[in-house]
């Protein structure tokens, strides 16, 4: 999984992205029959619920054009770094022991 950051965001300069990073951060979900955020949610367990969930999309792409209008970060699959093509967007790797690509 990748964390996709704005360019300035504190987040886009680290190496990797752990669930903690993410706390106090806005956040860009996938709906809720979106198999990556049932990943996500199965791998974060109750820290989950102390996440900052400001938006709910319904594609990837989505979430990534509103990170890349600093409404947020979004987490979504490697393969979602294929569809990047704004500057103004990082793609950093998420780190979790429960977590794929």
């Amino acid at each position: 999984m990748m964390a996709f950051c704005p360019r300035r965001h504190p987040l886009a300069a680290k190496s990797e992205i752990t669930p903690a990073d993410l706390e106090g951060v806005r956040l860009i979900h996938l709906g809720p029959r979106d198999g990556a955020r049932m990943q996500i949610e199965s791998a974060f367990g109750s820290r989950g619920n102390s996440l900052q969930w400001a938006f709910e999309v319904h594609q990837s792409v989505t979430a990534i054009r509103l990170v890349a209008a600093g409404a947020g970060i979004t987490i979504s699959p490697m393969f979602a770094a294929d569809s990047v093509r704004d500057a103004d967007v990082v793609a950093v790797p998420l780190t979790h022991p429960r977590l794929t690509n």
